[in-house]
């Protein structure tokens, strides 16, 4: 199960509580003795789950924090990357205009180049022509300069002519070489510089296209994050929701269960009223030391006693006398462990000198409940029950109430 179905279905179950609250048979229908108790597990059951809810909201909202988080680096790294892919792609342009000048370049060198290569293989071809008639004419060539010749001055300027001319022709090969080698040279730079370019803008729009991919994931990613965030926080106000249904739910069973109470309160005093002179004894033995004033037979003193003290078999087990509810569970020097029972209207009954106790405090009791067991012998050496009635704190005797 994904965290998306694991969230839906724990909100599902939540929800479904929180709108059928009382799916169990109504407090209302039981017996007095147990409103109280369906009430508390009532109470007790919204408790767990607005503390479950608590639960899933904090960390919704922890999650949230996360994911918010999480979605503005995302955002950063989505910024910074498009910030590089644009600086990738300024440096193409910048590249690609560069090797688009040096191509041009380049043409024209080698254009250059070729008229220059052009323009040595004529004048080689010239030089290469009148070498050959001069060599064919031997010294007659020079012969016919001499005889053709009008005059010495004549002769003399046909021969420089002839020597200058030649002289040109080696300077313009020259020249037209040493051009051809410098357009060359020239060229060859410009074609390494234009490969380093070429494998510059390569390895720029590789890296471009690895920018471009990762932003595209990046993307895929803060929609993912943004998906859980969106799921997230519907996922906390359905909680919140369900939350303060809840809580409503909670405040009226307390109302209802103090209402439960108070009525079981007034329902236990009457009962224990009414049972005056009919309430069963706590434990099975002989009243030993009676309520009221006693006067010791050998000393002649006297004290008094706000109960009864009753002889009973250690570990015998001491009962409830009415419905009620543990008041108090202690120990007093005197009268060792003993239980105060609350029956409503002020009245209430003491269970003192006991061995064991089996309630717990603020546990509620019906007729007849085990409270614990008889403890060890007194200072008299037999073991005994020492049990007490009051009203509003003032003590009554026994002997009036028991049956």
């Amino acid at each position: 199960m994904d965290w998306k179905q694991k969230r839906g279905s724990q909100v599902f179950v939540i929800v479904l509580l929180i709108l059928f609250p009382f799916l169990t048979p109504a407090v209302a229908q039981k017996g007095k003795g147990r409103v109280l108790k369906e009430y508390d597990t009532k109470i007790q059951s919204n408790r767990s789950q607005l503390d479950s809810i608590k639960t899933l909201i904090a960390k919704g909202r922890s999650k949230l924090r996360e994911l918010e988080k999480k979605e503005g680096t995302s955002l950063s790294q989505l910024k910074q990357l498009e910030s590089n892919i644009v600086a990738a792609e300024k440096y193409v342009d910048i590249l690609t205009s560069q090797i688009n000048s040096l191509s041009l370049r380049v043409d024209e060198l080698s254009d250059s180049l070729a008229m220059e290569k052009k323009s040595l293989v004529y004048r080689q071809n010239k030089m290469k022509k009148r070498l050959e008639n001069m060599y064919k004419m031997g010294n007659a060539g020079l012969l016919q300069i001499i005889m053709t010749s009008s005059s010495m001055s004549d002769m003399l300027h046909r021969v420089r002519y002839f020597q200058e001319l030649s002289r040109y022709d080696q300077v313009l090969f020259h020249q037209i070489d040493s051009t051809k080698g410098v357009i060359e040279e020239h060229r060859d730079t410009l074609e390494t510089r234009l490969a380093e370019l070429s494998a510059a803008k390569e390895e720029k729009t590789h890296e471009q296209k690895l920018l471009m991919s990762e932003r595209k994931s990046q993307q895929n990613m803060l929609q993912e994050i943004r998906s859980q965030r969106e799921e997230y926080m519907a996922m906390v106000q359905e909680l919140e929701a369900a939350q303060e249904k809840l809580a409503a739910i909670m405040k009226s069973l307390i109302g209802q269960r103090k209402e439960a109470e108070s009525e079981l309160q007034q329902g236990r005093q009457i009962a224990f009223e009414k049972r005056k002179g009919e309430l069963p004894w706590p434990v099975i033995g002989d009243i030993v030391r009676g309520y009221g004033k006693i006067v010791h037979p050998v000393y002649k003193t006297v004290t008094t006693n706000t109960g009864v003290d009753i002889r009973a078999d250690e570990g015998s087990a001491v009962r409830c006398v009415a419905p009620g509810k543990v008041a108090v569970i202690h120990w007093i020097r005197g009268l060792g462990k003993l239980i105060v029972i609350d029956h409503g209207g002020g009245y209430s009954t003491i269970y003192a000198r006991m061995g064991t106790i089996s309630v717990t405090q603020g546990q509620n009791v019906d007729f007849a409940a085990v409270l614990g067991t008889v403890g060890k012998g007194g200072h008299v050496g037999e073991s005994r029950l020492h049990f007490e009635i009051r009203n509003l704190a003032s003590p009554l005797d026994p002997r009036k109430w028991l049956e």
